[in-house]
């Protein structure tokens, strides 16, 4: 059963084992994380033995338990500096079942952030970045040697970062990877669609899928070329599955970045999009009644979540009124 120790994790069990064996190295950490992004279920199965060992603090406090952690040998010396992750795993059966501590289970988390309707947050990272995340939002920050990886999943966020070469930041959000190596950018990630504006420097954006791909002159890889898109300061594009990407050239690129500090600033912009904008920050959805409205302008700057300055603008401006049904607001003219 020893031998455990002595041998390259090949599956999530082992891979946590080792990391809770209190001999893990900064090598292990490395193949850890290129172990987890070889497979998508390869994190799906290493979060399931995490969430089995939170679920289970009796079995860690039992005698088994400290029977087997007080049997478990020292690991050969290995080289780089032992990383601590908590208590030695326990070890129980013919199957070998690793659980995991509390501790590994934080380490999985540590790097992972979320916020909710009409909450942001700022994130500082080791490196010197600095990570803004409006409403609604998910990502994850993964370092490794040779990049620096941030996964937006869904949402906004705002990148300062840090200068650094040797080692890109590379944001993923959909089937896009923005690479830079000190900029300032903001993604917008919302279903299939991902919107990159530069307020400094440049970025890199390529189509991700294809660029997993391999083989000289394949498909995948001249669409991959096709798709590849270049900004600098003052550009923004937007990016669908079924268009080609949309770049035009924006002045007051830090105008959609108002959100930072908690305002939205709007000018001449068409009511249907404006009221989706508003309507990030605040479970109240907002509705034209009649669609033809959508083509009318509103210009003005809003605290975020402030629906009500929106309704007097919109009475003011155009006498619409709003009834709620729900969870909605119904806009609509006067009689």
């Amino acid at each position: 059963m020893f031998a455990f120790f002595r041998r390259r994790p090949r599956t999530a069990a082992e891979w946590v084992a080792r990391l809770n064996s209190g001999q893990a190295t900064a090598r292990d950490q490395a193949e850890l994380a290129a172990w987890l992004d070889r497979h998508p279920e390869h994190r799906e199965q290493f979060a399931a033995v995490a969430s089995v060992w939170m679920r289970a603090p009796v079995l860690r406090n039992s005698p088994l338990a400290r029977r087997y952690l007080a049997e478990i040998p020292p690991a050969p010396a290995a080289s780089g500096r032992a990383l601590a992750f908590g208590a030695r795993p326990l070890l129980a059966g013919a199957a070998c079942c690793a659980l995991l501590s509390a501790g590994l289970l934080l380490w999985m988390q540590r790097d992972s952030y979320r916020t909710g309707v009409g909450q942001s947050q700022v994130v500082r990272l080791e490196d010197g970045s600095t990570i803004w995340l409006n409403t609604d939002t998910r990502l994850k920050v993964r370092f490794e040697a040779g990049r620096r990886r941030v996964l937006l999943s869904r949402g906004e966020a705002f990148f300062s970062v840090a200068r650094d070469a040797a080692r890109p930041f590379v944001v993923e959000a959909g089937e896009r990877r923005i690479v830079v190596t000190g900029t300032q950018f903001d993604v917008l990630h919302s279903g299939e669609e991902v919107a990159v504006a530069v307020l400094e420097g440049h970025v890199r954006v390529e189509h991700q899928q294809a660029a997993k791909n391999s083989g000289a002159g394949t498909p995948a890889l001249v669409e991959a070329s096709r798709a590849e898109v270049r900004l600098v300061a003052g550009q923004e594009a937007e990016f669908v599955p079924t268009a080609a990407p949309a770049v035009r050239r924006n002045q007051q690129v830090a105008q959609k970045t108002a959100w930072r500090e908690g305002r939205i600033v709007l000018e001449n912009a068409a009511l249907g999009a404006a009221l989706e904008e508003v309507g990030r920050y605040t479970s109240t959805r907002l509705v034209l009644a009649d669609p033809q409205l959508r083509a009318l302008s509103i210009t003005g700057v809003f605290r975020t979540g402030d629906i009500d300055s929106v309704l007097f603008s919109l009475r003011e401006l155009y006498g619409l009124h709003a009834r709620r049904e729900g969870q909605n607001l119904i806009l609509e003219r006067a009689g």
